[in-house]
Parts: C-alpha cells; structure tokens; sequence
C-alpha cells in the first residue's frame, strides 16, 4: 500500500540480514528499514505509525528460562512503543511455543489460532495494544 513502512528487528545479525536478502529478492526493500538490537533498546522512528506488529520471540521449550526475558521485555515494548506511536489501538501478532511463556507478556490476547509444525503445538496469538 502507498506509505507503507514495514520496521525489521532482530537481535541476531544473521536474522536481519536473511530478512534484508530476502525482501531485496521481492523487490519490497525500499519500503523496509531494518535495524539489529535487543528489544529493550529499541524504538520506532518518531515518525512510524505503527498499526500491526508481527514477531516470533523465542519460544523454544529448551530455552524457557532465556526466553522469559525476551518475551518480559516484548511485553513492556508493546506498552511502550505500539500503542503510543499513533494514538490508536494497534494490534500485535505472536508466535508462540511454549504457553508459560505468554505470562511474561503481562497483556491478555484477544484471541488465537492453533496449529501443528514439525509436531510441535503452536499459537498465533492476537493483542490489541
């Protein structure tokens, strides 16, 4: 759509350069802004309007005790960043694993949709924020 922005984010560098290669391939990466840092320093430029986030936090069942924190600081990112970018409510889309995981949100969804991959039980769980 005309204006449309989409914001990259990842902590890994190789994540953000797969991401890069793959939307030079689509031919969508001058819409596209990509950055690499950890979720608790990062920020939407002043000027984003953000409507949809969709992420896939660690979620792994051998890495719960890591990914709490990841999944604490994406809660306290969604308060902070997506809801006050615009002024309106924005909705937020999780891929999500392990379900202890999703208390360290501190939000409640407003619904889900479950399925299998690899024989592994997965959500997609929605926020508004």
């Amino acid at each position: 759509a005309r204006g449309t922005h989409i914001y990259v984010n990842d902590i890994h560098p190789e994540a953000v350069q797969m991401a890069r290669d793959a939307a030079n391939k689509a031919g969508v990466s001058h819409i596209m802004h990509f950055s690499n840092e950890d979720i608790n320093q990062y920020n939407f430029p002043s000027q984003a309007e953000v409507s949809r986030v969709i992420t896939n936090p660690p979620w792994d069942k051998r890495l719960v005790e890591d990914s709490a924190q990841a999944w604490a600081g994406l809660g306290r990112f969604a308060r902070s960043q997506i809801g006050s970018c615009n002024g309106n409510k924005a909705e937020m889309f999780c891929l999500a694993g392990e379900p202890s995981l999703l208390q360290n949100l501190e939000m409640q969804p407003s619904s889900f949709l479950a399925f299998k991959s690899a024989n592994t039980d997965l959500r997609f769980i929605k926020y508004e924020v």
